[in-house]
């Protein structure tokens, strides 16, 4: 287990709070105020997956290794793409879409936490992707199966 520097940790956990309050108002409070909570947290996952997109992108931006193959920038263009089919097609990012965020959050943890695919990111990256990943993908889980 390696130790996660502060500020990425709290970030992290900071990040989670969207998840897991909209998840909750979408069970809790359907329509709470007016706000349709199940598709505000598609927006908000979908913003993640695409923050992970830019993020794997400016890890092999900055290796000083220059074997870094045209995939690892074509796999990173992905997410925000799927990202983008997920939360704007009309009537999907309500049900299906929030599927389609979880299924592209966990492709990307298991492209950060692969030791060889993971390889330019620190060490303690794969426990915090964990961690955010665990948060992030229950939250659309519950919101998807009994949010209103």
């Amino acid at each position: 287990m390696f130790f996660i520097p502060s500020a990425p940790l709290a970030l992290t956990l900071g990040g989670l709070i969207p998840f897991v309050g909209l998840a909750a108002i979408s069970i809790l409070a359907p329509g709470l105020g007016g706000l349709d909570a199940r598709y505000a947290l598609a927006i908000y996952g979908a913003t993640i997956v695409s923050f992970l997109g830019g993020a794997r992108w400016g890890l092999a931006l900055s290796t000083a290794r220059f074997e870094i193959k045209a995939g690892v920038f074509a796999g990173a263009t992905v997410p925000p793409l799927v990202a983008w089919v997920a939360a704007f097609t009309p009537g999907l990012a309500r049900g299906p879409g929030l599927w389609l965020l979880i299924l592209a959050l966990i492709g990307m943890w298991v492209w950060d936490v692969r030791p060889k695919w993971g390889a330019e990111a620190p060490d303690w990256y794969p426990a915090l992707r964990s961690i955010a990943t665990a948060g992030a993908t229950a939250s659309l889980a519950a919101a998807a199966l009994w949010g209103g």
